[in-house]
């Protein structure tokens, strides 16, 4: 058997609950192998760990596989009564058959050796805050994604110098060319017509740049596109056409002008919003340089965007947006 080509872990991808009865398991192997099967149950089904048990588990084919270019990517759908599962995997080729554990590759004699501790993969338990839960309506939605600058500009009376003449050809991330909120709900109709049924839109909230990613405001409308009763009327003529509203919402990190941070750069320690940021060496926090020398996190690299902390105080703070719902870094409407 290839052994390099197999590949499974207890986390991320390769197993995880989709939802609070059912877990889903991956592995990954060379074409060789011919068929999988897996032994799972429970981890205390033969008593408490330590003692003379014999934990053997139940014997299920997995029949669900995707070839891809170089593996065979195998998949089922197990639902452990306890929340909490014990496993490994029996491998077959056309001549060999092998036993997969977390700590390697076992014949049938190995297996069943007397004394033999077998290292199984195990789920510990399925915690429901691990599960990623989105609304049903996701899962038949067909989504248009809009940078709202380069969509359409609703308001072309109100151009300012900067507003650049809708054009063809090459354009640089700084040129504006005054797309905005009165734009995408003038083309519903338009969208609805090419049968999406959401929109998602790139970053809205009040920010430097033109792709909104460096976030000042989390609390108001970019005024480039408009005011919070554009977007509420956007979100709500969106519903009239059976659109839902998806806004990337940017709270993996902030811009450097957001109030918070600019008290950082003032204040050092002291500043109330200290906790806001992943910040490692306070002496050189005002250096203007790309953050390859870690005085604190950011996105990539650019000092212009650190990155907000996940434990800090700002994520008990609620805005004024119309959302009905959050998922993920994202506002749903």
């Amino acid at each position: 058997m290839e052994f390099t080509g197999v590949y499974h872990k207890t986390s991320e991808q390769m197993s995880y609950p989709k939802n609070q009865r059912e877990l889903i398991i991956n592995i990954k192997t060379g074409y060789d192998v011919r068929r999988v099967f897996i032994h799972y149950g429970d981890p205390f089904e033969a008593g408490i760990l330590g003692g003379n048990e014999k934990w053997t588990g139940k014997r299920e084919e997995i029949c669900f596989r995707k070839n891809l270019e170089h593996q065979i990517w195998w998949t089922t759908t197990l639902t452990p009564p306890y929340k909490r599962c014990k496993y490994y995997f029996e491998l077959q080729t056309e001549k060999e058959v092998w036993y997969y554990f977390e700590d390697g590759f076992l014949t049938e004699e190995q297996l069943h050796m007397d004394g033999r501790m077998m290292q199984c993969f195990i789920v510990p338990w399925m915690n429901p805050a691990d599960i990623n839960v989105t609304p049903d309506w996701v899962n038949d939605t067909v989504w248009y994604q809009i940078f709202p600058d380069r969509f359409c500009n609703g308001t072309p009376e109100k151009n300012t110098e900067e507003i650049l003449a809708w054009r063809s050809g090459p354009v640089t991330n700084a040129q504006r060319f005054g797309g905005n909120l009165a734009g995408i709900r003038q083309r519903l109709d338009y969208l609805q017509d090419l049968g999406i049924n959401g929109i998602y839109l790139n970053p809205i909230l009040k920010a430097e740049s033109n792709h909104k990613y460096d976030t000042t405001d989390y609390e108001k409308i970019d005024p480039a596109f408009g005011d919070e009763k554009e977007f509420a009327l956007l979100v709500k003529e969106a519903h009239e056409h059976g659109i839902h509203v998806m806004v990337d919402a940017v709270f993996n990190h902030c811009g450097r002008k957001f109030a918070p941070w600019v008290d950082v750069l003032e204040k050092g320690k002291d500043s109330p919003y200290a906790d806001w940021f992943m910040i490692n060496d306070w002496t050189e926090l005002r250096r203007k340089a790309d953050t390859r020398d870690g005085r604190f996190y950011s996105f990539a690299f650019a000092d212009g965007m650190p990155k907000l902390s996940r434990r800090s105080t700002f994520w008990e703070k609620s805005g004024t947006m119309p959302v009905s719902g959050w998922q993920g870094t994202s506002m749903i409407l």
